[in-house]
Order: C-alpha cells, then sequence, then structure tokens
C-alpha cells in the first residue's frame, strides 16, 4: 500500500509537471505569437506612417513645382513684353537715316488735324502715332524737346492717331480722351499726360477712370469729357484712324513724314535736329 501510494504520488506528481510544461509550452506560444503579431502591427504602423510622409513630401515637392512653373511662366512672358517693347525701341534708333521712303500717299493737312508750332512753315512734320506704344512714348520726349527748345517757331508739327488697337487694348480709348480734351480746347495738355503717364494707365483695366482723374487735373468740364469719352463717336474715329494708316502702308509706330516725305526714325536727338535743319535750309 505504500509503495503503490508512492506510485500514485509519483504519477500524481508526472502529471502535474506534464500539465505545467503544456501550460509553460502554451504560454509559450501565445507570447510568440503575441510579439509576432505586435511586431506586424508596429512595423505595418511604420511603413504606414512612412508612406504617409511620402505622399505629404510629394504632394509638398509637386506644389512647389506648381508654384516655380507658374513663377516662371509670368516672368516669361513681363520678360517678353520688356525685351519685345524695347526691341522695337532699338531696332527704330538702331535703323534710322535720313533717307526717305516711299510708302502710299500722306493726307493734307487740313484745320480738323492737331497742329502746334508756326502754321505757316513751308516745313511740316506729321507723326502718326499711338498713346500706348513704347517706342512713342521714347519719341514724345524727343519730340517735345524739338518743339520746345529748336523748332516752336519755325516747323508745323502735326500729330495724327495710328492706334495699334490689335495689340494696345487701351489705345482707342486713349484716342478718345485726348479727342475729348480737345474739344474743350486742351488736346495737347492731354496728349502730354498720356505719353508721360504711359505705364500707368496702358495695362490698367481702370484706364478710363484714369483718364478722368486726369480731365479733373486739366480742369476740364468732366461731365462733358466723360460724355464724350463714351461716346461712340470718339471709338469711330480711333478705328477709322486705324484704317486710314494701314490704307497708307503704314505699319509701325512711331511713323514721321517730313513735307510729305516719310523718313526713317532719326537714331538720336542730334539726328533729327539735323534732318529738320536740313529741311528748313532746302526749303528756305
Amino acid at each position: 500500500m505504500a509503495k503503490s501510494a508512492k506510485c500514485t504520488n509519483k504519477l500524481r506528481v508526472d502529471k502535474l509537471k506534464q500539465k505545467n510544461t503544456i501550460q509553460n509550452g502554451v504560454f509559450c506560444f501565445n507570447y510568440f505569437v503575441w510579439y509576432y503579431v505586435s511586431n506586424m502591427i508596429e512595423e505595418n504602423k511604420d511603413v504606414s506612417m512612412k508612406t504617409k510622409k511620402e505622399e505629404k513630401r510629394e504632394a509638398d515637392r509637386a506644389k512647389a513645382q506648381k508654384r516655380m512653373i507658374k513663377q516662371a511662366i509670368l516672368w516669361g512672358v513681363t520678360l517678353f513684353v520688356i525685351i519685345g517693347a524695347t526691341a522695337g525701341i532699338v531696332w527704330s534708333v538702331k535703323n534710322g537715316s535720313t533717307s526717305n521712303v516711299t510708302i502710299g500717299s500722306i493726307p493734307e493737312v487740313t484745320a480738323s488735324d492737331w497742329v502746334r508750332g508756326n502754321e505757316n512753315s513751308t516745313v511740316v512734320i506729321v507723326e502718326y502715332s499711338d498713346f500706348q506704344c513704347p517706342a512713342c512714348a521714347a519719341y514724345y520726349e524727343v519730340v517735345k524737346k524739338l518743339m520746345d527748345e529748336d523748332f516752336g517757331d519755325k516747323v508745323k508739327f502735326v500729330y495724327r492717331h495710328f492706334p495699334l488697337i490689335e495689340t494696345h487694348f487701351q489705345a482707342a480709348l486713349a484716342v478718345s480722351a485726348s479727342e475729348s480734351a480737345g474739344l474743350q480746347g486742351k488736346f495737347w495738355q492731354m496728349h502730354d499726360k498720356l505719353f508721360e503717364n504711359q505705364t500707368t494707365w496702358a495695362n490698367n483695366p481702370k484706364a478710363r477712370e484714369i483718364f478722368i482723374d486726369y480731365a479733373k487735373e486739366l480742369d476740364l468740364n468732366v461731365e462733358e469729357f466723360t460724355k464724350n469719352l463714351d461716346s461712340k463717336e470718339g471709338k469711330e474715329k480711333a478705328i477709322n484712324a486705324y484704317k486710314v494708316s494701314i490704307k497708307m502702308g503704314l505699319n509701325s509706330t512711331p511713323s514721321f513724314f517730313i513735307n510729305g516725305k516719310k523718313i526713317q526714325n532719326p537714331q538720336s536727338y542730334e539726328d533729327f535736329r539735323n534732318t529738320i535743319n536740313q529741311a528748313i535750309t532746302d526749303n528756305s
């Protein structure tokens, strides 16, 4: 009995050890599974976080590239406009000479023309110009100096419109502004103001309001000025001036004529002055 009890106790101990072994094995297996699954979850989290970070970086990079492209396009367009305007002036200057070029026939000067200087002079200078043209603004300074300092009482100077309405979208309105001021006896004052402030209104969608402000500065009747500025007649005058200039064969502004003969634009103030002096000598 003692031996049997001992065997029974031993069996119980063995079973208990076996049970503990199994439990330990299950625990180890469960721990392994938990550890593996936890690592997988953490790795997936890391991958997910990395993916989101990479996506954000890619999105930020794409936005930055778009901004750079927009800025490049804007700068490119601006540079193109500046280079184009500058090239036009440079071309006019470099190709200037005193040789005459016949292009169609120039209409005779009439009472409807805008004239300054000596109306009885035998030397008549006619300029076809566009208020929005950068080259015209550059030559405006030259012509103004010539008339103010050298030839104001010696030549007749005539200003005629040639608005390049297909490319200069405020040119027609500028013509109307000058003509509206002219109806109140201040064409030349508006003429000067338009050229001297060209960069302010040329590409400004509020050019009309700016022109009305100029009318106020010139002490014009603003109500009358505005009425004429917006009139159908003002727009038609600009269109007709354009058609006449094209019919004459003109293709650039400014274009100068001396006694009916077109000259290529002088390359400097002195060159222009010499050309006029020669014309005075030839017609004296």
